[in-house]
């Protein structure tokens, strides 16, 4: 949201270019209308929704640059969100609607908007940054693929369905009235995964909010209701989505199985009248839907994944001090006393064990004896474990254990269950 009282950032740049972040919504709307002319008119939509109404953004967030005659010439963001990773929090801030006016692009406008958003991701005490963004490009930044799920999923065709078992499942629009209620059942089905995205009442009312539209990031948000109308669950339905020959659903709460064929019934009649070729599940593995349609036949789309950077490993591994503290209490290393190096080759790391808890974690100049060499980039999928250290081995042969302590590594950094669905 915009607050009038909020510090404006702002840098004069060379070629009488001006850096700034928004201020007031008549630059908000300038903006919103650049990143549409950028990236297409839903994009207009999305950013003065998440600008205006989001409770969780501010202005400082979203950053322009502007010529001489006051045109807005390119632009970027920086959208928070809290992650729930094991026992701990972390705040992350995601690099979004990142564009330049196609004559002012090869000056390196980039680079400024760059500095100016990890200003203010350090300013929000973000420990790492997200990414969808377009494939590599963004390598140069620092940012690698963590291989958390992002998009993809599984095809299922409509015929592979089998008829309800029980009749008088109903769907209704939710609406902000239902905040409470769908928070509810959101925290009970991320509580599946190992890492996931917090998200309050006050995001779940921004969600269900009549907001201006077209929106890229628009949602039908459908509540489940049994034959007893009572709640049995929800889904989201993405009305812009990649595949667009299939309708997609890509949230859903736990469903029993009932519930569950009903929800499989109502996407297969919406895709054959919408003459839709099928259904696209972009949900997580432990999803009991996805399970459904996957038991019925459903059939791999492959998937892409979020791309990551950690400024500062040191302090990332220092927060999640009670995630590896839970993860050795189970383990032949509890109440483990010991110093532990890592070598990220430039960067080193010393993790400091006490009565099996992480006292701190902190960048040496050298590194002696060290448990693990790893190249800096791959640290990042073993740390968040969408890889295992074998699965990176596999493909960079300098990452390696020191053999002895191998089972140690395994245990600080097992593969999670990870999926991210939107704050937006």
């Amino acid at each position: 949201m915009i607050d009038p009282h909020e510090p404006i950032f702002s840098v004069e740049l060379p070629e009488s270019l001006t850096l700034r972040s928004v201020s007031t919504y008549d630059e908000l709307e300038r903006v919103a209308a650049f990143n549409g002319l950028i990236h297409g008119p839903e994009v207009i939509g999305f950013t003065a929704n998440l600008f205006a109404a989001h409770p969780d953004t501010r202005g400082r967030d979203l950053l322009y640059i502007k010529n001489e005659n006051n045109e807005v010439i390119a632009s970027g963001c920086l959208i928070p969100w809290k992650l729930h990773f094991g026992e701990v929090d972390l705040l992350a801030g995601e690099l979004g609607i990142v564009g330049t006016r196609e004559d002012y692009r090869g000056r390196g406008l980039n680079r400024h908007l760059m500095g100016a958003f990890w200003q203010r991701f350090a300013d929000r005490g973000c420990l790492l940054s997200i990414i969808q963004g377009i494939p590599y490009f963004y390598r140069q930044y620092g940012y690698e693929y963590a291989h958390l799920p992002l998009e993809g999923g599984w095809r299922l065709q409509p015929d592979q369905i089998p008829a309800p078992i029980t009749e008088g499942y109903t769907f209704r629009p939710a609406v902000p009235d239902d905040a409470m209620l769908l928070a509810a059942l959101y925290e009970a089905q991320a509580g599946y995964q190992d890492i996931s995205a917090r998200r309050t009442a006050g995001i779940w009312r921004y969600l269900l909010s009549d907001l201006r539209k077209p929106d890229a990031m628009e949602h039908e948000t459908l509540v489940v209701v049994s034959p007893q109308g009572d709640p049995a669950g929800y889904i989201r339905l993405p009305k812009y989505r990649f595949y667009e020959n299939l309708i997609a659903v890509d949230e859903c709460s736990e469903l029993s199985f009932p519930a569950g064929l009903a929800v499989l019934n109502e996407l297969a009649r919406r895709a054959l009248a919408q003459g839709q070729d099928g259904i696209r599940f972009n949900l997580p593995p432990t999803s009991g839907l996805l399970k459904l349609a996957q038991a019925y036949g459903a059939a791999s789309l492959g998937g892409y994944s979020w791309q990551v950077r950690v400024p500062d490993m040191a302090a990332l591994l220092t927060h999640l001090g009670p995630v590896f503290s839970a993860r050795l209490a189970g383990s032949p290393f509890s109440g483990l006393n010991r110093k532990l190096s890592l070598d990220l080759y430039r960067q080193h790391i010393e993790m400091d064990f006490c009565g099996g808890a992480l006292k701190s974690a902190v960048f040496v100049k050298h590194c002696q004896d060290p448990i693990l060499r790893i190249p800096p980039e791959q640290a990042v999928p073993l740390v968040l474990g969408g890889r295992t250290l074998d699965e990176i081995s596999a493909s960079y042969p300098d990452a390696s254990p020191q053999h002895l302590w191998k089972p140690l590594i395994q245990v600080l950094f097992p593969k999670t269950r990870a999926f991210l669905a939107t704050i937006y």
